[in-house]
């Protein structure tokens, strides 16, 4: 049965006016303080804190909770000054510590919160909590580096805390690092992996990693613990859609519908699907009912851009592009009217519209990899270097980009690319398109065993992809085994409609070889 917050107050409050309160009396009177502020009546909570020390100054308790009611008023000149005298008083006291932090933080106050916080992991050294608290701080200051230091320092110091490990977790994740995830996932517990927000992490890397099957198994059993959350249900449609199930994607998409009737990426997955379907009509009629009711936000003004791109209507697409930027100038929608550029056959233009971008903001990993991708698809692999090496420093484990800084220097500079090579499988094992990287300079230096070697293992983890294939045919081919090779060219040539990297330089091996 539900007990009545103001009906237990009121039983309190009889308590107190009848005995006094007796030998519990500041007990019962932090109950009802405590109750104040849950029914966020704050001045009766002021009233009450105040009573509370009048019987006993050095209850800073009562200060921290009188810091709290001024706080919930909007007073944060004498919330700071209740919560700083219940830190005299108890200097390890990690509420009031937080509190008083986070005025701080609002007030932009960054070095005051900091010193706090020190302060707290200084009186409460084996506590996660600080150290919680200063990778929230880390990050809002930008500070990723630390952050991801720091974290990784206390697992190193409190290996059994999950919430330490899903926060470095999502770290890696929001710093583009997704198979630092799931490399850190083989040292997690079967309790850890398989809880609710571990799970969640684990399927959003394996999906930042183009691994949606793997995701989609990851947000099923979440699915499954939590089923209720339409979030979930759109995270494990989106996935469902990646991995080419899209009948399966719409009956998640709708569940989450169901669930909450205004999910609006649900329904602008929807429409995303309909758009690669081909039914832009079906998805245009979707987004003009939606148009009525968001036409404003970003969002829908992207989807109007894709549309219009897919359709082939350029000039369409750049306008809706540039009002969504108008209204939310973003790095995203930098990245989207880059690919305008591209398609309107402009890469000139992409390039200057990620370099003025960069001027204001020259630490932007996201325009960067842009950048770096764009040289790397023109072949200005010299520029493409440059672009990865800046990201390099940046972000020194990025896995990604330390792959592609090995396949770029696998000819000019094998012993730098076979370093890079090597960092990228120590922070990322399992990973089949660094496999493949590793055998491509192998390839190179003409150690054909090793490299056949490193292609295989690189099959086992990613074994539809083509490109790995053709690398196996050059082997055999280099080795004179001319028909194996034929046979492999054969079967990567068969679907014409398929396309790859090396699709090109396969069809002329395989003329070659005939």
């Amino acid at each position: 049965m539900m007990i009545d917050p103001q009906q237990a107050r009121q039983v309190l409050l009889e308590q107190l006016g009848e005995d006094g309160g007796g030998e519990r009396a500041t007990e019962t009177k932090t109950l009802v303080l405590l109750s104040y502020l849950r029914g966020e009546l704050w001045d009766e909570a002021i009233i009450a804190a105040r009573d509370l020390i009048a019987d006993d100054d050095q209850n800073w308790d009562a200060y921290t909770l009188l810091g709290g009611a001024f706080a919930g008023k909007g007073d944060n000149g004498q919330a700071r000054e209740a919560y700083r005298q219940a830190l005299k008083l108890r200097p390890g006291n990690m509420n009031a510590a937080n509190n008083l932090a986070r005025i701080e933080v609002k007030a932009g106050n960054f070095a005051a919160a900091r010193e706090l916080y020190d302060e707290m992991l200084a009186q409460n050294p084996d506590e996660v909590a600080p150290v919680l608290y200063l990778n929230a701080l880390d990050q809002q200051e930008g500070k990723l580096a630390d952050a991801q230091a720091r974290l990784e320092s206390a697992i190193a110091k409190h290996p059994k805390e999950t919430a330490l490990k899903l926060a470095l977790a999502r770290l890696y994740l929001s710093t583009g690092q997704p198979s630092l995830v799931l490399a850190m996932s083989y040292e997690l517990t079967a309790e850890e992996a398989n809880s609710p927000a571990m799970l969640q992490v684990l399927g959003d890397a394996q999906f930042a990693l183009g691994e949606p099957a793997a995701a989609a198994a990851a947000y099923e059993k979440l699915v499954r613990q939590v089923p209720d959350v339409a979030t979930l249900h759109y995270l494990l449609g989106r996935a469902y859609a990646s991995a080419g199930r899209v009948n399966a994607a719409y009956e998640q998409l709708q569940e989450a519908v169901q669930i909450d009737p205004e999910h609006y990426a649900s329904k602008m997955l929807r429409i995303q699907l309909l758009r690669l379907e081909n039914k832009s009509a079906q998805a245009s009629q979707l987004l003009a009912a939606m148009d009525s009711e968001f036409g404003e936000r970003p969002e829908v003004l992207v989807e109007k851009g894709w549309l219009a791109l897919y359709e082939g209507d350029l000039g369409t697409a750049r306008q809706a592009f540039n009002a969504a930027f108008e209204v939310a100038p973003i790095n995203d929608l930098v990245v989207q009217l880059g690919v305008v550029d591209w398609n309107d056959r402009k890469p000139r233009a992409a390039i200057e519209r990620y370099k003025q971008w960069l001027e204001k903001n020259p630490d932007d990993q996201k325009i960067l990899i842009h950048l770096a991708n764009t040289y790397l698809q023109l072949g200005r692999d010299s520029e493409a270097v440059k672009s990865f090496e800046k990201l390099r420093k940046l972000n020194p484990d990025n896995t990604v980009v330390l792959n592609n800084l090995a396949w770029l220097l696998r000819r000019t500079d094998p012993g730098k690319a076979m370093e890079y090579a090597e960092r990228t499988l120590e922070l990322a094992p399992d990973w089949g398109a660094a496999l493949d990287t590793l055998g491509s300079i192998q390839l190179e230096q003409g150690d054909l065993d090793r490299a056949a070697r490193s292609f295989e293992q690189a099959l086992k983890r990613s074994p539809g992809s083509p490109d790995i294939h053709y690398h196996l045919a050059v082997v055999s081919s280099r080795r004179g085994d001319n028909s194996q090779a034929i046979a492999i060219l054969k079967a990567i040539l068969a679907d014409r409609d398929k396309p790859f990297a090396s699709r090109k330089e396969a069809e002329q091996l395989l003329a070659s070889l005939q």
